[in-house]
């Protein structure tokens, strides 16, 4: 027997229209840079698993370039849903009565418009799975994620199977980490009037890392470049294990992997001797 995840969008409780995407009749300003908050209170996922995991889901919705953009905030302490003037993104022990694995809830103080929203994961009984993981029995939070992102958008559930809107999902699938042309016909509906507005420049003291990959003879080889950092040495890690130790701080760094095929590896560069670390996903 095939098992099924299904998601909730609380505001909506209508049965959905037969037809695709269907807009929730609330959105964000046009041009808004949504900041979100992010409680890594997971009861077995790494706060680095968590945000790269939310951050890919983020990701999938911002490369289509349209008058949003979805931007981490910060830490969160949330535990709860709560208007309190910010959007979080939690998970919780406490297992719903419905069974139901995810819960979004928007706030609105102006008719059309979303001011804030909040993301809720159940974790019990279901387990949630990191993308350097190989999932069983349990969920992907990126798949779930992305999806949960598009009512944070303004997105209802779509009635078409393959979207990544549909309500019903599968163990351990990932069929909602790329969008379905329903989705992007959707969101464009929404957003497409402008563009966004671009990133701010980033803080020049603020430590930065980019991992730029390439393949030779199909072997995937992924250079490393960092800045600001302020320590003689530093120390690189792939996928939380340590490949570079004490090495000289001079900006970048070479790995070959001497692997070949697709998927994702997670770089991390610290100040050797402290706590100053920035992480990024390197995509194949």
């Amino acid at each position: 027997m095939r098992n099924f995840i299904v998601c909730l969008f609380l505001i909506i409780v209508a049965s959905i229209p037969a037809k695709a995407y269907v807009p929730l009749g609330q959105q964000w300003p046009v041009g808004s840079i949504i900041k979100y908050y992010v409680n890594t209170n997971s009861n077995r996922l790494t706060s680095e698993q968590t945000l790269n995991a939310i951050q890919l889901a983020a990701d999938e919705w911002n490369k289509l370039g349209l008058a949003f953009r979805l931007e981490y905030g910060g830490p969160s302490s949330a535990t709860a849903m709560t208007q309190n003037g910010r959007s979080d993104i939690f998970f919780t022990d406490v297992a719903p009565a419905d069974g139901l694995c995810c819960r979004t809830r928007n706030f609105s103080l102006k008719i059309g418009f979303i001011d804030e929203s909040d993301i809720m994961l159940s974790q019990n009984p279901r387990i949630f799975f990191g993308e350097d993981e190989i999932c069983d029995s349990g969920t992907y939070v990126r798949q779930v994620m992305t999806h949960e992102f598009g009512h944070l958008l303004g997105l209802n559930h779509s009635s078409v199977p393959t979207a990544t809107m549909y309500p019903y999902t599968s163990y351990c699938a990932r069929d909602w980490t790329s969008l379905d042309p329903d989705d992007i016909e959707g969101i464009t509906s929404l957003y497409g009037a402008s563009t966004p507005p671009p990133p701010p420049d980033p803080d020049p003291t603020t430590p930065t890392l980019t991992v730029t990959t390439s393949k030779v003879k199909g072997y995937k080889i992924a250079t490393i470049r960092w800045a600001n950092f302020t320590s003689t040495y530093v120390d690189i890690y792939r996928d939380y294990t340590l490949i570079r130790k004490s090495t000289a701080n001079d900006g970048s760094e070479i790995d070959n992997l001497n692997t070949k095929g697709g998927g994702y590896n997670t770089y991390k560069v610290c100040d050797t001797g402290t706590n100053t670390c920035v992480s990024t996903v390197a995509q194949w």
